[in-house]
């Protein structure tokens, strides 16, 4: 069973109106996974990546979310980043070619300096991304420990793979 936290919010919101009206007074958070921590981060700001998280992890409409009061915001913000326990700094994606909404990623976990002969770089976590719709999927791309080079293992047509 998914464990949820439930979060009362300070000032309910209110949408719509009449027979239609809807007022939340409750976020039940639960905690995001990486895809949805991948998707966040394409925002153009970090209050954006934040109300895009909230979202998913909430099952919200964007609506909803952008309505919250600061300290409401505040307080949703810091239960999904205590819940995250992760040493991710940021995900860097680039599409993927050659089909659209394919996006190589990188949850990157450390920024290597640059020195006077190797640029700037990032050790992190890879995944593909496939985005469709309102849909997507994503893999972790774990590389083979060998001496040999061997054949490489398919990507899931589920991640964009063949």
């Amino acid at each position: 069973m998914e464990e949820k936290l439930n979060l009362p919010l300070n000032k309910p919101i209110s949408l719509g109106s009449g027979d239609k009206a809807v007022t939340v007074t409750t976020l039940a958070l639960r905690e995001p996974v990486a895809g949805e921590l991948e998707i966040s981060a394409r925002a153009d700001t970090n209050i954006g990546a934040l109300i895009t998280l909230l979202g998913l992890a909430s099952g919200n409409d964007r609506a909803v979310i952008e309505q919250l009061s600061r300290g409401d915001l505040q307080a949703a913000a810091a239960a999904i980043r205590a819940d995250a326990g992760t040493d991710v700094l940021r995900v860097d994606c680039e599409p993927y070619p050659p089909a659209p909404g394919r996006y190589e990623c990188l949850a990157v976990t450390a920024d290597v300096p640059a020195t006077e002969r190797t640029p700037a770089g990032a050790n992190g976590l890879a995944y593909r991304v496939l985005i469709s719709g309102d849909r997507y999927a994503y893999c972790r791309l774990a590389p083979r420990a060998a001496k040999v080079q061997r054949e490489p293992v398919a990507l899931s047509p589920l991640c964009g793979g063949s």
